[in-house]
């Protein structure tokens, strides 16, 4: 079967010179939500920031023009005000006045989360993966638990904080970690226990809402879609695609396995995470597949080998295997995004510049 996915990303408009986020979101939702993009252009939390969401696609050229349009059209209109727009987890820099909130149901978050509001200057990119039901999303949501900490290597792309390196590949997670409900769900024995947890934990802290609970992998309240949100935000629409792809692959490939995933405590994944967001996939990570940290390599290795008949039946293995290799030669976001600060916050400004003119995939 050819599962439909949709995708979400959380971009931040930033002083193309000092990289500090600019509270001019709302221009440019109000612009680009106008034009043809194949998808939907909304508000997010900070007035810097804006999110656009695809379809549902069922084919990656779908997922491909809609990406790479939006991100031309963003691209365009951040240079025609003097501005950049950046796919990042975090932002270089930070704002020199207090936060603004974009609606009323942000600044009820604001208000219950207290001073956390005014440091969640983090983006990410989600994906949505079609299931046939309930308890198929529950098999997929215990399927990817012990994936997270590797796709959060993987995706790592936000090493800067207030206009310093954190020492850090993905900021971003380490961020989210002092939010109520975070990272790693616990492992589900059926849907009536998922459902039962939802509702005990609904209430508690900033978790006034569904939609405030910040598991990293989670069913969606409105669709028939298990919700993957463990990814940093993307300099390039070729990383985006290329990670949707192996997301989607690896849906398919829990929906489809033929026994449970073997149970890892939930502090242990936890753990293993926060040594991703601190080291990417320059040093050894987590594969479940051994039930150990392994060079990163190998454990790249055992996700390609899951998840390969799931991309192939997919359509998607040509652009799984381009996202691996580009990893390979390049390495992540955050590594690029390093790398390109060797030139100072000008060399980074330049990088996000072409991450989003003609954003080609």
């Amino acid at each position: 079967m050819m599962r439909t996915f949709g995708i979400e990303e959380e971009f931040m408009l930033v002083d193309r010179r000092t990289l500090a986020p600019v509270d001019l979101a709302g221009d440019a939702v109000a612009e680009l939500g106008e034009r043809p993009h194949r998808g939907e252009v909304t508000n997010e939390f900070l007035p810097s920031q804006l999110e656009h969401a695809t379809a549902i696609c069922e084919d990656l050229e779908e997922a491909r023009l809609a990406i790479s349009s939006f991100r031309s059209e963003l691209g365009a209109w951040a240079k025609q005000h003097g501005l950049r727009a950046i796919g990042s987890g975090t932002p270089f820099d930070l704002p020199g006045r207090p936060p603004e909130f974009s609606s009323a149901r942000y600044r009820r978050i604001a208000r219950d989360v207290g001073m956390l509001a005014g440091e969640h200057l983090i983006n990410g990119m989600h994906v949505h993966v079609g299931v046939s039901g309930l308890e198929e999303g529950v098999r997929v949501v215990n399927g990817l638990r012990p994936w997270l900490p590797l796709l959060v290597g993987l995706s790592s792309n936000s090493p800067f904080w207030a206009g310093a390196d954190t020492g850090h590949h993905s900021w971003r997670s380490i961020q989210v970690r002092r939010w109520t409900t975070h990272g790693t769900p616990p492992h589900f024995h059926d849907y009536e226990e998922y459902q039962s947890l939802v509702a005990r934990l609904q209430g508690v802290g900033a978790t006034s809402s569904y939609s405030s609970n910040g598991w990293a992998v989670r069913l969606s309240p409105r669709f028939p879609t298990v919700e993957i949100r463990v990814c940093d935000a993307q300099l390039g629409s070729d990383s985006t695609l290329g990670l949707a792809s192996v997301l989607r692959a690896l849906a398919h490939a829990c929906a489809q396995a033929d026994r449970p995933p073997h149970h890892v405590r939930t502090h242990v994944l936890d753990s293993e995470w926060w040594h991703a967001a601190r080291w990417g996939i320059t040093q050894r990570i987590y594969d479940p597949t051994s039930d150990s940290q392994q060079d990163a390599a190998e454990a790249i290795a055992s996700l390609r080998g899951v998840i390969a008949p799931a991309a192939q039946e997919q359509r998607a293995d040509d652009c799984v295997a381009e996202f691996f290799e580009r990893i390979a030669i390049e390495g992540t976001g955050a590594t690029r995004q390093r790398d390109a600060l060797r030139d100072g916050v000008e060399g980074l400004s330049r990088l996000h510049a072409r991450a989003f003119s003609a954003a080609a995939v």
